[in-house]
């Protein structure tokens, strides 16, 4: 609250960073960016996409006009519920104003959802492509950056279904761009990368910890 009177901003999501810990309670190092300042819905969607910020509920002060345009979570859906509300923020434009404080712990344990539920994070996970590719369709030329965005995301987390249909939207609406290919090839391969070390760190770092 103390940064949103001294920023003087009207209507924007508040986000902060957290601290990654185990089930006794102890520090579990995790890389990420601390970040002050504003953030415009498109460049926050990227540093979230390709794994520089975090965007947990725990973290974000949201201001009510927001919540009024975006509406609920959509309870249809039990694993992507939040990622699929900031999808909502982002397409809808509002800024992030963003605090470098460490002001939330993060538990990883082995019985979280995110490891219990991996099918249906998958499923999920290709309905809120299903969304974005209908959000782009209904206004291609506002959204496209947005878009192709989110499609590096899938890329980088190897979620091939829904990185296959958001390609192939882009290709067939707006035509060839060697600048998109080349960001499709580019995240392709750091998916790769990003996932195997993901892994090994959870192997030997998170495992080492409990």
């Amino acid at each position: 609250l103390e940064a949103v009177k001294k920023s003087g901003c009207d209507v924007c999501v508040v986000r902060c960073t957290t601290e990654a810990i185990n089930e006794n309670g102890d520090p579990v190092f995790r890389p990420q960016r601390k970040l002050d300042g504003f953030f415009s819905s498109e460049k926050m969607l990227r540093l979230h996409s390709l794994k520089e910020v975090g965007l947990y509920g725990c973290t974000l002060l949201i201001h009510r006009d927001i919540i009024e345009k975006c509406g609920g979570f959509d309870e249809g859906l039990r694993a992507v519920q939040d990622e699929d509300y900031w999808n909502s923020i982002f397409w809808n434009g509002y800024p992030f104003l963003s605090i470098s404080d460490t002001l939330v712990k993060n538990r990883v344990h082995a019985r979280q959802a995110t490891n219990k539920y991996k099918d249906l994070f998958e499923r999920e996970h290709y309905i809120m492509c299903e969304r974005v590719r209908d959000r782009y369709l209904s206004a291609p030329e506002a959204t496209v950056k947005l878009t192709e965005i989110f499609t590096y995301k899938q890329l980088k987390e190897r979620r091939k279904q829904g990185a296959r249909l958001l390609k192939k939207t882009l290709r067939d609406t707006s035509g060839f761009s060697l600048r998109r290919e080349a960001g499709f090839v580019f995240y392709s391969l750091s998916g790769v990368i990003y996932t195997t070390a993901k892994r090994l760190y959870r192997k030997i770092v998170v495992k080492r910890h409990r």
